[in-house]
């Protein structure tokens, strides 16, 4: 995730599109590799949600800002650009937001910060949106 938003700071050596899918792949990755590991997960089955549904506001959030101008669409179909753009950003708010009120929550350090970390950088992610 932290390459993806380095990309798409720094130059854009790689699609967003694909910044998207590797993230949406990571995301069932964590997904299955919590269902398998049984009764006894090392991570929290909290964090590993949190981190899955981090990846997919990302993949979103990357998609949204490598399309150009989300506010300005000549093409559109059922849902106006400036709709889609206000729900990503809805969505983004509300994430941080969670986020937050997990990192208040967490018990030890590195979830704290884990969960701060990724509230920080989806809102950041969601003022780049803006632009």
């Amino acid at each position: 995730m932290l390459f993806a938003m380095l990309d798409s700071a720094l130059g854009r050596v790689v699609a967003p599109v694909f910044w998207a899918a590797i993230l949406l792949a990571g995301a069932m990755g964590l997904a299955a590799a919590q269902r398998q590991r049984g009764r006894r997960p090392r991570v929290g089955a909290g964090m590993t949600l949190h981190s899955a549904v981090g990846m997919v506001a990302m993949g979103a959030l990357l998609l949204a800002m490598g399309h150009g101008s989300a506010a300005s669409s000549a093409h559109e179909h059922g849902m106006s650009s400036a709709t889609l753009l206000s729900v990503l950003l809805v969505g983004a708010v509300v994430s941080a937001g969670a986020s937050f009120v997990a990192a208040l929550r967490g018990h030890g350090r590195l979830d704290r910060a884990q969960y701060a970390a990724m509230g920080a950088s989806t809102l950041v992610m969601a003022m780049a949106l803006l632009g």
